[in-house]
């Protein structure tokens, strides 16, 4: 009885998300929605699962519309509305922040390609307010990296984790970020992350700066001229990335995919997503994306899309990531390696595809990464000694403690 009704809980408290969060992504009440019942919600409860999805923004748009908030708290009602206000704030700053980097690459004759952040938030969103984010994501050649990291260290950032010089070459092709912090005593103002690659090769999402570049068009961002992501670029990027890294870990994630289609609604080019996605062999991964939206938001889009997301093999995952993410088990499943690697594996079609992925997934455990090179006990090792004591590792820390 006790799990039915934690069971019940859990449901009430994705139902309201759910229904609030679309009202804030459609900016309107929607006839034919039945509103939840909001005395069976409990609140304090709410915003916690509410922060964990990281859509508080949303949900104070969305409850901006509700008619009737008598059964709902002040001070949840207080809560959300202080939060939005901050969020917005401190959105404007990373705009800021963006828009000066860009500036000062382009002095230096680099170019890069923001996405995620303050463009998602401005592009999908039409606010800058309405997302939660906390980085500075962009995508340059990794040619440009060093001039990059001195141009970043030259403002005061400094990087998020150590990698040693010679063990650069190696780290450049096992990762496809490298992040650096800026601090104003003990706070962290911005987290800024250079990418040279939208995801892991063993993920084989592995698109570069001239992969996407051909998504992009030079446009205003608050008065620069920038490498804009088209409405396709901007649906293609979210998609790999939530799906690549995170595996649509919070409902923030699939917001973000329902709010392009919502902004984009008529304009999208089906036929040049489909293009893209096949030539890249992310057509899964893209229709998984777009089936999640569909299924929690209800979104429009055209009979074929509709036909592709209700596959078999798209399916089973959009009711895994539903059904964790209402229960909250996908927090302490989506960093799990072989979570990760399993996820990919099962959802690509094609056979080149999958076995990439899993050959260089092997290959990973096996190989030293910079968590072995930082590791207390590693220090002062040679490369070629963490290799051959890797297995070894991975005996103690996964195996032998079970």
């Amino acid at each position: 009885m006790a799990e039915k009704n934690i069971a019940n809980s859990k449901s009430n408290l994705w139902e309201v998300m759910v229904y609030l969060c679309r009202l804030g992504l459609e900016r309107q009440l929607i006839s034919g929605i039945q509103q939840p019942d909001w005395q069976k919600t409990d609140w304090d409860e709410f915003l916690d699962f509410a922060k964990r999805h990281r859509v508080r923004p949303l949900l104070n748009l969305g409850l901006s519309l509700v008619e009737s908030k008598a059964d709902i708290p002040d001070n949840v009602i207080q809560s959300l509305k202080t939060y939005q206000s901050g969020r917005g704030h401190q959105n404007l700053l990373h705009a800021r922040e963006l828009i000066q980097l860009i500036k000062t690459m382009r002095t230096k004759g680099m170019e890069v390609i923001p996405y995620k952040g303050v463009l998602l938030a401005e592009l999908g969103y039409g606010d800058l307010g309405s997302r939660e984010m906390s980085d500075i994501d962009f995508l340059m050649n990794l040619e440009d990296f060093p001039t990059v990291r001195d141009l970043l260290m030259d403002r005061g950032y400094v990087p998020t984790k150590q990698v040693p010089e010679d063990f650069e070459p190696i780290f450049f092709k096992q990762n496809f970020q490298y992040n650096f912090d800026l601090y104003k005593e003990e706070e962290r103002l911005f987290h800024v992350e250079p990418h040279w690659k939208i995801g892991l090769k063993q993920w084989q999402t592995d698109l570069n700066f001239d992969d996407v570049k051909r998504l992009t068009v030079r446009k205003d961002f608050f008065g620069t001229e920038i490498n804009m992501l088209t409405p396709e670029g901007l649906l293609i990027t979210t998609c790999l990335h939530h799906g690549g890294e995170d595996r649509w870990r919070w409902l923030k994630y699939v917001c973000d995919v329902a709010a392009i289609l919502v902004r984009y609604k008529g304009e999208l080019n089906w036929q040049l997503i489909l293009k893209e996605a096949d030539r890249f062999k992310v057509t899964n991964l893209i229709l998984l994306g777009i089936g999640l939206a569909v299924e929690v938001f209800e979104m429009s889009v055209p009979e074929n899309i509709r036909c592709l997301i209700n596959g078999r093999k798209v399916q089973i995952h959009v009711r895994k990531v539903i059904d964790q993410a209402k229960s909250d088990s996908r927090f302490a499943k989506v960093n799990n390696y072989l979570e990760h690697a399993k996820f990919h594996y099962s959802l690509r079609k094609s056979p080149v595809t999958r076995f990439k992925i899993l050959y260089y997934n092997v290959v990973r455990i096996f190989t030293p990464t910079i968590y072995d090179i930082n590791d207390e006990k590693s220090a002062g090792k040679k490369y070629w000694w963490l290799f051959i004591t890797k297995p070894f590792r991975i005996w103690r820390m996964h195996v032998k403690t079970k």
